[in-house]
């Protein structure tokens, strides 16, 4: 597996896994033969313990969503 780490510039978001919430400064993408993993990385900088796995079939259906995500929040959020 291979990790690619994504730091957050903007406001503090948070996670909720099993253990609870916690503080997320960033997003691990790892790469696997079958999927792609994203993971938050926590306040110490570490991966926590949660995971959103997508296929590779769906990732580029994923990365429309998020730009029509995107768009409508620049919609309602102009200043963003």
């Amino acid at each position: 597996m291979e990790l690619k780490d994504f730091k957050y510039k903007g406001e503090e978001t948070f996670y909720i896994g099993r253990n609870g919430m916690g503080k997320q400064i960033g997003l691990g993408v790892s790469l696997t033969p079958e999927r792609i993993e994203l993971q938050p990385i926590n306040s110490k900088n570490n991966i926590a313990n949660c995971m959103i796995n997508i296929p590779y079939e769906d990732v580029m259906a994923v990365v429309e969503k998020l730009k029509e995500a995107f768009e409508e929040m620049s919609l309602v959020h102009p200043k963003r």
